[in-house]
């Protein structure tokens, strides 16, 4: 199936309306043909990527490849499991840019409709409920086998929560550098991969046939091996530390006791408790606290040791604000904060989310490795004029605040899922804006947004700050305050060594957006 783009730049994306179902990943590629030419422009110069964005407000974007033919440019769209994640309504553009950004054109096409999977609107990501289901098929004959296993020690399974525990502490994680770095077994301890997470040039690191990781060379114009394998080393070897309180023999075997002959005859005591397949799916589900594991420090400043010294109901990791005397920073495992003195943490949630809670508030939340508990009546949630509610807060001493969830375990939400949604709130990002000064010496510099106020949750307050010509022509400099719109900022320039009026400039500029709750 192919779509066409017509001459005002509208891709006829109606074939496309519940083509796609949730979770479907690799079984479609959509060749969309736009014109070889528009104007003075070769299109098929430029480098091609598409923008989904869906009605709840996520922003994903994707490369393509280009096939120029002899009437059209084909673009081919690979629809895999992260465009198919959100059911509903999705706005679709296609964006072709040149290498300096410096020419941009957009064809837009309707929104189109993914159908939702049959078992629910929520959105796993990958279509973890569809793995889970063939898996409980292929094993459906060992059921007399699991129920036998079901009254394994408690003992043992701490020691299985442990080990995956320190497993996620060892999971790679991207660095302020914006590398990959990974866990080396020889020293105990995280190194940089020198593979950057968002790819060089818009090329995404692979993994080769070899099983390392390939980074893209812009100089040969290919992907090229580091010395990174994209599997971690195995772990020692598991056994069977007891069953049901029996230890094995000196040959590893366990004598079988006898007793209940399956499940149902297993009785529920005050150290052995039955959960809910509901309530235990929640133990490694993220818990609905963007940040959770406080391991997104937009604002940090890694020149400093010492980040927010006493600091004054500030945003520190994003959507949580910290209060008191002392010193708060991130914690050098990659999650977590590091608090001396005393400092009162707490986490803000939109009045709409807050809503959606139970009554009474239940929040886990880890402090110095040990897991502690709150509950609160939603009545006596503390909230704002706006009606948006700090469903945590706690005044910490001299220990980390390890992580916060609505759920028993620690948030397992991916960093890179983290990162966007901490956006919606708060960006600090590097943009390259254009002015024509109508005088030598100001003008008007803008930016426009990819998407809607660039994907955050409202349009970001003013004042904001811009600092720093990159690049441009010499004397230009930044002067005033950061006006925001839907789809555009703007800022002053001042010229401070006579350039020419009316002269077209560029500059790349450190912009600041924060769209937090107040």
């Amino acid at each position: 199936m192919e779509i066409r783009a017509n001459e005002r730049k509208i891709i006829n994306t109606k074939p496309l309306d519940y083509l796609f179902a949730q979770g479907e990943s690799g079984v479609d590629r959509i060749p969309i043909l736009l014109p070889l030419q528009y104007g003075d422009t070769d299109l098929a110069a430029l480098d091609w990527s598409i923008q989904l964005v869906s009605e709840q407000d996520t922003f994903l974007s994707k490369p393509l490849q280009s096939v120029a033919g002899q009437d059209a440019l084909t673009v081919y769209w690979d629809v895999d499991g992260d465009c198919t994640a959100v059911p509903g309504k999705v706005k679709l553009t296609v964006v072709g840019m040149n290498k300096d950004g410096s020419t941009v054109i957009k064809f837009d096409g309707r929104d189109i409709i993914i159908r939702a999977a049959q078992y629910g609107s929520y959105a796993p990501t990958p279509d973890t409920l569809s793995a889970a289901l063939a898996q409980a098929q292929t094993y459906s004959q060992q059921a007399v086998f699991a129920a036998q296993q079901a009254a394994q020690s408690a003992a043992s399974a701490e020691a299985g929560a442990e080990s995956a525990l320190e497993a996620i502490r060892k999971s790679p994680y991207i660095g302020e550098n914006g590398n990959w770095f990974v866990f080396q077994a020889e020293t105990g301890g995280f190194a940089d991969s020198e593979v950057p997470a968002r790819g060089v040039e818009g090329k995404s690191p692979v993994i080769g046939e070899d099983g390392f990781w390939y980074q893209w060379d812009p100089a040969e114009g290919d992907y090229a091996k580091t010395d990174f394998p994209a599997q971690g080393p195995k772990g020692e070897a598991g056994g069977v530390t007891s069953v049901n309180g029996v230890t094995p023999d000196e040959n590893g075997n366990v004598e079988v006791q006898t007793g209940a002959g399956n499940a149902d005859e297993i009785e529920e005591t005050a150290d052995r408790v039955f959960v809910s397949p509901e309530e235990k799916a929640k133990w490694s589900t993220p818990g609905d606290i963007i940040n959770g594991t406080l391991a997104v420090w937009q604002r940090y400043d890694s020149s400093s040791s010492a980040t927010y010294t006493n600091p004054s109901n500030a945003y520190v990791a994003d959507r949580f604000r910290a209060n008191g005397t002392g010193t708060v920073k991130p914690n050098s495992r990659g999650y977590g904060a590091d608090i001396t003195g005393t400092i009162t943490m707490q986490y803000w949630m939109e009045k709409a989310d807050f809503a959606l809670l139970p009554d009474p508030v239940v929040v886990y939340y880890s402090v110095d490795g040990q897991m502690q508990t709150a509950s609160t009546a939603k009545s006596s949630v503390q909230t704002d004029s706006g009606g948006n509610a700090c469903i945590f807060s706690q005044a910490i001493t001299n220990q980390t605040l390890d992580w916060v969830s609505l759920y028993p375990g620690q948030p397992v939400r991916p960093y890179v899922e983290e990162f966007a949604l901490c956006q919606r709130y708060y960006q600090n990002l590097a943009v390259t804006g254009i002015w024509l000064p109508s005088s030598a010496s100001a003008g008007t510099c803008y930016y426009y947004f990819p998407v809607q106020n660039n994907g955050m949750r409202v349009t970001p307050t003013t004042p904001q700050t811009a600092s720093g010509a990159v690049f441009g022509p010499s004397g230009w400099n930044v002067t005033g305050t950061v006006s925001v719109t839907d789809q555009r900022l703007s800022f002053a320039v001042s010229n401070a060594s006579g350039q020419t009026a009316n002269t077209e400039g560029s500059g790349r500029f450190q912009v600041t957006l924060d769209a937090e709750i107040y």
